[in-house]
């Protein structure tokens, strides 16, 4: 009996989707950042209602401000999320091989020591405060003093990180951020909404930030299982050194922007810039998540030698993210002015750099998953094109800002040509046929 050619064809597609799905969702990579995702988006809401009321309460000037501190934050984390790397590859090394001991002993001293130097940072931020704050145009300094206490926790919050993606615990990575995101929702909204100023904000968000902090001890405990062993530090710091100095570089190429237009700008402008911002942002948020789930597994085959997973997950990861991120970049380049308008309201001008931006945006989004498949699988080569980059990119800005547009397309022409060097020094991982 011959089969109707039109049902033939709609059982190889179907098998097609089928086979296109399983390989994607190789190693649970797909149910892995889903979890991830899940929380993701929650998280997500809550800090665009954050942001929905800070930006409505506080007007464009205030914001701005809150904004452009809140930025220099996001830099101290990037820049940290060193430390979750390091951190992460090695707990998965441990992982894989049942060394709770050395683990423990990592985290340890790991705490121990950020500790340590965030209390110097903190210090360091004192002594610096009316400088800084004349640099940005603050006039209240001793908001930079009391924004210096956030910082401080900021150095042990990706050790936390670190430790939970390393021990492929997406559920509560995911847990932990959501919790961050609704204290930080839950106190800094409410004062703003009873009209409080942006040195009671900023105190909110430290006291929601320690809350976390203290919730973690108690999703780690699996970690202190067994008596700590010494570990050796060599390939520690071996790893290190690479990874500090690719998350410095890409720290400053996705934020310095709006510090520099914080300083060079008008409040209203800033702010305007800020809200432009956040929104395209998301897209880097995206990434992250997608690439935090991928960087363990990597790891992991990479110890293991496993070079067909290694390519697989990375491959996986991202179509994952390009599919997510492509919509979400036309919808925000063909609709600015509705998105925006919808988000901020009517005292924000922000739908005319939003299409710009969200498109350099993507382009530095791509180039932060590549990062994470290089540094997982020690290949570093691209550093000191990230460190010519993030200096091009602050010469360009301070030499060229007569109009936020300079710096867009400034932003829109490194992150593209990043993009496409990344893309050729992982051509074979992207393109290669693998058996």
């Amino acid at each position: 009996m011959l089969m109707d050619p039109d049902s033939r064809n709609k059982n190889t597609f179907k098998e097609k989707k089928k086979s296109i799905f399983t390989n994607i969702n190789s190693e649970n990579l797909l149910k892995n950042i889903f979890q991830v995702s899940v929380n993701s988006v929650v998280v997500a809401i809550l800090n665009l209602v954050f942001h929905f009321i800070m930006s409505r309460r506080l007007g464009p000037e205030q914001y701005g401000e809150l904004e452009t501190l809140l930025t220099i934050n996001t830099i101290v984390l990037i820049t940290l999320s060193a430390v979750c790397l390091i951190v992460t590859r090695f707990i998965s090394y441990y992982r894989t091989r049942q060394q709770y001991d050395k683990m423990k002993f990592l985290a340890n001293w790991a705490f121990i020591f950020f500790f340590i130097i965030g209390m110097a940072i903190f210090v360091l931020n004192i002594i610096m405060s009316r400088i800084i704050s004349a640099f940005l145009n603050i006039t209240d300094y001793y908001m930079i003093i009391i924004f210096g206490l956030l910082i401080w926790i900021s150095f042990l919050m990706p050790i936390i990180e670190g430790i939970l993606r390393g021990l492929q615990e997406f559920s509560y990575v995911g847990k932990y951020k959501l919790l961050d995101a609704a204290l930080r929702l839950l106190i800094a909204g409410s004062l703003v909404l009873l009209a409080f100023g942006i040195r009671t904000i900023v105190a909110g968000l430290i006291v929601g930030a320690s809350i976390t902090l203290v919730f973690s001890a108690y999703i780690l405990r699996k970690v202190y299982i067994n008596k700590p062993y010494k570990i050796e530090f060599r390939d520690i710091y071996r790893f290190a050194i690479p990874v500090f100095l690719a998350c410095i570089a890409f720290a400053v190429i996705s934020n310095i922007d709006l510090i520099l237009v914080k300083h060079f700008f008008d409040a209203k402008t800033t702010g305007n810039f800020a809200a432009a911002a956040m929104l395209a942002k998301v897209l880097l948020s995206m990434a992250f998540g997608s690439a935090g789930v991928m960087f363990p597994k990597i790891v992991e085959f990479y110890s293991n030698g496993d070079t067909k997973n290694i390519i697989k997950t990375f491959r996986n990861t991202l179509k994952i993210f390009l599919i997510g991120g492509l919509i979400l970049t036309l919808a925000m380049a063909i609709f600015p002015h509705e998105i925006s308008g919808a988000f901020f309201g009517k005292q924000y001008d922000v739908g005319d750099i939003l299409g710009l931006y969200v498109f350099a945006t993507l382009f530095l989004s791509l180039v932060s998953i590549l990062m994470m498949y290089d540094l997982a699988v020690k290949r570093y080569g691209f550093i000191m094109v990230f460190l010519a980059a993030a200096a091009v990119m602050i010469y360009q800005i301070v030499q060229l800002h007569s109009t936020v547009f300079d710096i867009l397309w400034a932003l829109f022409i490194i992150d593209g040509l990043l993009a496409i060097f990344m893309i050729i020094y992982n051509h074979k991982a992207i393109f290669a046929r693998y058996e």
